[in-house]
């Protein structure tokens, strides 16, 4: 034991070296009673397990990759000492002192991933046995949730009876159904975005249908004024200007069965889109010039940068007009 180590290391390393005997204890009593339990065939095939050279890398592997984490003591040490000072020097020593052992175990721990992936190609491991990823030193101390440090790959797996390794499910070991489980994931939110819409546009067409049907039947009332007329010529035009804005974004959406029609005619909807699309003032487009599988197919950021410059040209148009009148 080292001498100069303080009273309380000393005092957890006896602690530690207690309870580590209790546990050592423990375990050998159960493999005797494993072994005792065992028959003459099976006790055969233990000693056969035992002495494969591609079992014993793989325990040693497993043994080095949990000791990786081991940082109980460090975390023991952070908590006795009472001064902020005190505590920030010990802790930045322990990480130091561990830092090349735990480099060392890294590099132990990939000679042995080295060593199972040759004796893989020599075929002399279990049937579905995979080698393990090695570790990147590169990055050692800066892990993420996503390094294949944490991925179980070839250890982790118990042998059978027999000497066969049982293989790594596909969703861990193989990128192609990795790849698929994510497109896959993928496609279901798309599905779900999909419904989420439709009942949006379904939506969004029974209630123009009922704006429509309520100014329309408001309009056919003999006994209003002109004020109020002209108020629902005015929500008659915005409610179709609202539909033709629509109009590009709905296009190819399947409609849901049972609703209502939109309620705009055809000559009400030609109008609203040349005031939509060219600007007052302008000649109104035919509807035949209005092509909606055309406005689907396009680019749809170009068609509203031709739409913008458009509706620029016109407005300077406009402008001199009003200048030469003056």
């Amino acid at each position: 034991m080292d001498t100069s180590s303080a009273p309380w290391e000393t005092a957890t390393a006896e602690l530690e070296l207690e309870m580590a005997l209790q546990v050592l204890r423990k375990a050998e009593g159960k493999v005797k009673r494993k072994e005792d339990s065992l028959g003459v065939t099976a006790k055969q095939q233990l000693r056969h397990l035992i002495k494969s050279p591609f079992l014993m890398k793989k325990m040693n592997a497993q043994r080095l990759r949990s000791r990786k984490f081991e940082l109980d003591r460090l975390e023991r040490s952070y908590w006795k000492q009472r001064s902020e000072k005190r505590i920030n020097e010990h802790t930045q020593d322990s990480v130091k002192r561990r830092d090349p052992g735990i480099a060392k175990l890294t590099q132990k721990y990939n000679r042995l991933c080295d060593d199972m992936d040759t004796i893989i190609r020599q075929n002399k491991a279990p049937r579905n046995a995979i080698a393990p990823v090695k570790i990147e030193m590169e990055g050692l101390f800066d892990l993420d949730v996503d390094d294949d440090i944490w991925l179980d790959i070839g250890l982790g797996y118990n042998d059978d009876d027999e000497g066969d390794g049982s293989a790594p499910p596909l969703w861990l070991s193989n990128d192609d159904i990795r790849a698929g489980i994510r497109a896959m994931l993928d496609r279901d939110r798309c599905l779900e975005e999909c419904k989420r819409l439709l009942d949006e546009c379904s939506t969004m067409q029974e209630w123009f249908s009922e704006e429509w049907k309520v100014v329309t039947m408001a309009m056919q009332d003999r006994v209003l004024g002109r004020g109020v007329k002209y108020q629902l010529d005015l929500r008659k035009e915005r409610l179709c200007r609202l539909f033709v804005t629509w109009e590009r974004t709905i296009v190819g959406v399947a409609s849901t069965e049972g609703l209502p029609e939109w309620g705009p005619s055809v000559d009400e909807v030609v109008g609203a889109r040349g005031i939509h699309v060219l600007g007052s003032g302008i000649d109104v487009a035919e509807d035949g010039d209005y092509d909606l599988e055309f406005e689907h197919e396009v680019d749809g950021l170009l068609v509203e940068h031709l739409d913008s410059l458009t509706i620029l040209e016109n407005y300077r148009a406009m402008q001199n007009n009003v200048g030469n009148v003056e």
